[in-house]
């Protein structure tokens, strides 16, 4: 199966672009800047783990390593997907360990002028906004930038 993503470009001027990937949460687009992404990966079985935070969905083993996947759903108060063959997990690498992500399906790679993320957009009280690193438009979507290095740097 080939899998591709539309690469948009969003430019106010000569600025250096930053490049994020945007995902889908239920109705809801999500960004991470690629710098943080170490890899994505399809779904896979998650192994559960006791007595951790409602936001940890467990752990799975890739290459030897295990890597702590995290319910972003849970996270920012939305209702979990069904899992689908577009499910797929994002591992993240935020200063710390990696981790893992699950969406419901990465949409496109987004080129954009930094100029363009609106830092002091407050998020919806159903979403933690410690994470917001703001939001930008995308063909007239609302798209919430999301800075995952903040999730494990203190307790959730």
């Amino acid at each position: 199966m080939n899998e591709t993503c539309n690469v948009v470009t969003i430019r106010a001027d000569d600025d250096e672009l930053l490049q994020v990937l945007t995902y889908h949460l239920g109705n809801d687009v999500f960004a991470i800047n690629v710098s943080q992404v170490k890899e994505v990966l399809r779904y896979k079985i998650i192994a559960s783990i006791n007595d951790t935070p409602e936001y940890v969905k467990g752990i799975i083993n890739l290459r030897t390593k295990e890597i702590t996947i995290i319910n972003v759903h849970s996270l920012f108060g939305l209702v979990p997907e069904d899992i689908t063959i577009n499910t797929r997990i994002i591992i993240v690498e935020a200063d710390g360990p990696y981790f893992g992500i699950v969406v419901d399906n990465i949409a496109d790679v987004v080129y954009l002028n930094p100029s363009n993320i609106h830092a002091e957009y407050n998020w919806a009280a159903k979403t933690d906004s410690k994470f917001n690193q703001g939001v930008f438009y995308n063909n007239n979507r609302l798209i919430r930038l999301v800075d995952y290095s903040r999730l494990l740097s203190e307790d959730s």
